[in-house]
C-alpha cells in the first residue's frame, strides 16, 4: 500500500509540475502578445507639420507635366531637363544629390538619388542625424 501511495504522490506531483509549467508558458505568451500589440514602452514620434506652399506645388506640377513633357526614352532632352530640375530642387532643400549614369541601348541616362539626407527635426525625436532614401 505504501508503494501505491508513493506512486500516486509522484504522479500527482508530475501532473502538478506540468500544469504549472503550461500555465507559466501561457502567462508568458499572453504577456508577449500584450507587449507586441499595445507597445506600452514606445513613445510616438513628434510630427512637425510644414505649411505647404501652394504656388510652389503648382510650379512643380506644371514644370513636370507641361514644361518637360513628354518624358520618354525617345525624348532624352526632356529626361535630362527633368533630372536637372529635380536635382536642383532637392539641392535647394539641402539634400546631397548624387547622379548615377546608366546605359540603355547605347544611350546614357541619369538617375538622381539623395544618398543621406540631414533632417534636424528627426534628430530631436530619434537621435539619428541622417537617413538613407
Amino acid at each position: 500500500m505504501n508503494s501505491t501511495l508513493s506512486r500516486a504522490y509522484a504522479v500527482g506531483r508530475f501532473v502538478l509540475q506540468r500544469a504549472l509549467a503550461i500555465g507559466a508558458a501561457c502567462v508568458v505568451l499572453l504577456l508577449l502578445f500584450w507587449v507586441a500589440t499595445t507597445q506600452p514602452f514606445v513613445q510616438p514620434l513628434a510630427v512637425v507639420a510644414q505649411a505647404s506652399d501652394r504656388a510652389a506645388l503648382e510650379r512643380h506640377v506644371r514644370a513636370l507635366s507641361q514644361t518637360f513633357h513628354p518624358r520618354s526614352f525617345d525624348h532624352k532632352a526632356n529626361l535630362d531637363s527633368t533630372a536637372d530640375y529635380i536635382a536642383g530642387e532637392l539641392a535647394g532643400l539641402g539634400f546631397a544629390v548624387e547622379s548615377q549614369p546608366f546605359v540603355v541601348d547605347g544611350e546614357t541616362f541619369r538617375r538622381h538619388g539623395t544618398g543621406r539626407i540631414p533632417v534636424e527635426s528627426i534628430t530631436a525625436t530619434t537621435g539619428r542625424r541622417d537617413f538613407l532614401l
